[in-house]
């Protein structure tokens, strides 16, 4: 397991808790809402952004187990050489894909947080009846998760291009490893 395999597992176990956090706020802001008529104005707000969070975050770690969608039935079809060349044409697509991702998020996080108003720094607010300044926070995020996920990618497909066996499937999910390798 690489430090970055290690990484997106290490980031991933966080995100357990703040899925949980998630589970509660909502049930908290159903049973306000529903059961007393006395609905919050900040968890929506806070349930978004952290559950765009688990989300931006999702993709390295189902990257890193080996996870990602393939069409199976036809690269398992393949000789291992040529599971190697589609997995160097699936890393070229990947750096494209999620270098834009990257160029795009990096520019709409410099946008949301570098704005003035005269002499006085004004970030992207929400918008909404808390209205704080979320927006940066969360397009921060999803440029550190762009940078992780482009690693990743890097990593997972390079070892596949190389020939390398994949990363071991975690304990329990054996299933997990679905890459099947032939003799050339």
């Amino acid at each position: 397991m690489t430090i970055i395999d290690k990484l997106s597992e290490g980031i991933a176990r966080l995100l357990l808790w703040v899925l949980f956090a998630v589970a509660l706020l909502s049930w908290m802001e159903v049973a306000l809402r529903y059961g007393f008529r006395a609905p919050t104005v900040w968890a929506p707000e806070i349930i978004r952004a952290f559950s765009a969070v688990i989300f931006l975050f999702a993709g390295s770690l189902a990257t890193s187990r080996n996870l990602h969608i393939r069409i199976t039935i036809l690269h398992d079809r393949f000789p291992a050489a040529g599971q190697r060349a589609v997995a160097a044409l699936s890393l070229v697509a990947a750096v494209i894909f999620v270098g834009g991702l990257l160029y795009g998020g990096w520019n709409q996080f410099v946008n949301s947080v570098w704005r003035f108003s005269g002499d006085r720094w004004t970030p992207e607010m929400t918008g909404r009846a808390w209205n704080v300044p979320l927006p940066p926070v969360t397009r921060g995020l999803l440029v550190l998760a762009c940078i992780l996920l482009l690693a990743q990618v890097i990593v997972t497909y390079g070892k596949q291009v190389l020939g390398l066996p994949p990363r071991p499937p975690a304990p329990g999910r054996e299933e997990a490893a679905p890459t099947r390798e032939r003799s050339a």
